[in-house]
């Protein structure tokens, strides 16, 4: 393979992490070079003197006759995955053929895999092999076609070693990415429980993430949206205030100015409460947060938080009853007082006397250990419960907004930027 080939090879190595659709035409790549018939890469882990295959990637050829493919490099009938190799770093590469793994296997086993192979037009073998863990190596599997009669060469050897750091590299890189996700994802998750609508946004006021509740509100259209890109109010003072606001908190990146001038009301139809929004200054600490590609050249970010006091999240009562260890016509008024009734209105709602009721009232105090109304509500309306399942009871329950569908808002930008792509994993 020539200087321009091997940079071709490697350029495309580089963006499976990334696109992991890419592993087909690398393998292709190897296999051109290499003039075989299948080229498949394995991610393996050794415990307790088994083996199992994690993931595994084949030549465009090889993955569409994968039915035939697959039970034989990656499955049990494989002996090659029965033996036991050891690395003694992992840098370490070891170049296996089939009378290698004779003199470490079962003969017989591999005689068998050896016809196996030739009837589905697979010839003559190697392998190399590279550490990544202790328990993790991978290996690039090799097969000449059936009628092509030629041994691996020490040139083909020299390739794979040239090639083999870089694809463990790859890995590598791949699973940090996927780590990354995952710790994206589980955070996003969390925040969607909060009970405010925010939203990560540029200088420019063009957010490149929101939670649920701020999905449900640029839905809603109804005092803050996405238009064009950009945060957007319901009239020009509105919308020119915030962005103003926005660009002032990109700018100050010491926090000169106080929470006070960074707030703003946002204005509604008169028989509605004004939309409350802060605007904070975003420092990314790197320990916490790694930017996605597209943010890694602006670092410039800021967090908008809105949320119109009115709004009552409507709390489970089940779970309200479970937490406080209260009966369940004991949550039920723990819950109505949480969403503003008085014990009078609870009763004329729920059929009962006003006395039953404040008796009630009087065990869920003692019970939560509240000395007055107001202390109970606060102990409800902070808990545990509320945080944590306030978005999900209210798309279960018809809360406003939940009849919205959020999997794209009006600006036509996906709720969340792409993401990461997850390594792909096989099992055996």
């Amino acid at each position: 393979m020539t200087g321009t080939a091997l940079n071709e090879l490697l350029l495309d190595l580089y963006t499976c992490p990334l696109d992991r659709t890419r592993w087909n035409g690398v393998l292709d790549r190897i296999r051109q070079r290499l003039q075989i018939r299948s080229a498949a890469v394995q991610l393996l882990r050794r415990q307790d003197d088994e083996t199992t295959v994690r993931w595994v990637a084949r030549d465009s050829e090889s993955e569409a006759d994968r039915g035939h493919h697959n039970p034989f490099i990656c499955g049990d009938p494989n002996p090659r995955l029965r033996c036991r190799l050891n690395l003694q770093n992992n840098a370490d590469k070891i170049f296996m053929r089939d009378r290698d793994f004779a003199e470490r296997g079962d003969p017989v086993a591999l005689g068998n895999l050896k016809s196996a192979l030739r009837d589905i037009g697979l010839g003559a073998f190697l392998s190399s092999r590279i550490g990544i863990t202790q328990h993790d190596s991978l290996v690039l599997v090799l097969h000449r076609d059936v009628r092509d009669t030629r041994e691996f060469s020490q040139q083909d050897e020299a390739f794979l070693a040239s090639v083999m750091p870089h694809l463990r590299q790859t890995v590598v890189l791949s699973e940090q990415l996927s780590a990354v996700e995952r710790r994206l994802e589980g955070l996003e998750q969390a925040i969607d429980h909060v009970p405010m609508g925010i939203a990560l946004c540029d200088a420019e006021a063009a957010p490149t993430w929101y939670n649920n509740r701020a999905a449900r509100t640029f839905a809603a259209r109804d005092c803050l949206w996405i238009s064009r890109g950009r945060l957007t109010g319901a009239v020009p003072d509105d919308t020119n205030a915030l962005r103003r606001l926005i660009a002032g908190a990109a700018a100050d990146e010491v926090e000169q100015v106080s929470l006070t001038e960074r707030c703003l009301l946002l204005g509604r139809p008169a028989t509605q409460c004004p939309l409350q929004v802060v605007v904070v200054p975003f420092r990314a600490q790197h320990h916490r947060y790694e930017a996605r590609p597209e943010e890694s050249f602006d670092r410039t970010r800021v967090l908008v938080f809105f949320s119109t006091p009115g709004n009552r999240t409507v709390l489970p009562t089940d779970a309200v009853a479970n937490l406080f260890s209260l009966f369940a016509a004991e949550s039920r008024l723990a819950v109505a007082l949480c969403s503003g009734q008085s014990v009078t209105d609870y009763a004329a709602n729920h059929g009962v006397a006003v006395g039953t009721a404040r008796f009630q009232l009087k065990q869920v105090l003692a019970k939560t250990q509240a000395c007055r109304q107001s202390e109970l509500v606060r102990k409800i309306c902070t808990s545990v419960v509320a945080y944590a399942m306030s978005d999900e009871w209210d798309c279960r329950n018809g809360a406003p907004g939940s009849e919205v569908s959020i999997s794209r808002p009006p600006s036509g930008r996906p709720r969340f930027q792409p993401s990461l792509p997850r390594y792909p994993v096989e099992s055996s």
